[in-house]
């Protein structure tokens, strides 16, 4: 993205912004639990306040939590602001590249073809299965309130919008809201804890070697 950024009508560069000091070369890349990105994210926001700077190896990222500032690089992009250098690049080496991940002319050409797809025409004949599926993770909560029984929320919710995503994309009902094991949620998990990893990785090692875990990652993709 751009090395300067305007906020409160003053323009700052990269280097005036706040940020957790790193380490030379590799920054901040070993300060941040793969797992948890976001969590480390929002606890440098609390701390830095927004925007602030981070880096990792050799990129730079502003981070922002301002939703007036959120809102406008959204709007500004992909021409002024991107998302993070490497992310289109491993995104593509996951082979799942798309409109999460890219930039410039082909974000353009996926935006255009989700925003079709998700338009009311096409969104509203799939409510009635949508709140089926809905029910269905309100019935599995309500069987554990009615037990005493803990839940783990998130991955609730992972298999929630596992079973509205495959429904809604492939006209396949996956119900893993309601079977044992977790061998979907498994590999997602798997894939994005090692996006994550790749992203704040130094530098790519996986194409030189790779460990038990990119080992792992293969076999989930």
């Amino acid at each position: 993205m751009n090395t300067s950024i305007q906020t409160a009508g003053t323009v700052r560069t990269f280097s005036d912004l706040p940020g957790p000091k790193g380490l030379p070369v590799l920054g901040n890349a070993l300060q941040i639990n793969n797992t948890h990105f976001h969590q480390t994210l929002e606890n440098w926001s609390d701390e830095y306040g927004g925007p602030y700077a981070i880096t990792l190896g050799k990129q730079k990222a502003v981070i922002m939590s301002d939703p007036k500032l959120i809102a406008e690089a959204l709007r500004d992009r992909p021409h002024r602001f991107s998302r993070f250098g490497g992310l289109e690049t491993i995104a593509e080496e996951l082979s799942f590249s798309g409109v999460f991940s890219a930039e410039g002319e082909t974000w353009k050409r996926h935006r255009r073809a989700w925003m079709q797809a998700l338009s009311v025409h096409h969104v509203k004949p799939f409510f009635e299965q949508l709140t089926a599926i809905t029910a269905r993770l309100l019935k599995h909560w309500e069987r554990a309130a009615d037990s005493g029984e803990s839940v783990d929320v998130q991955a609730d919710l992972m298999r929630y919008t596992v079973d509205v995503t495959t429904l809604f994309a492939f006209g396949v009902d996956t119900n893993s809201l309601e079977q044992d094991g977790d061998v979907i949620q498994e590999h997602l998990g798997r894939v994005f804890q090692m996006l994550n990893r790749r992203i704040a990785a130094p530098f790519p090692y996986w194409r030189l070697f790779k460990l038990p875990i990119d080992r792992k990652l293969d076999k989930s993709l």
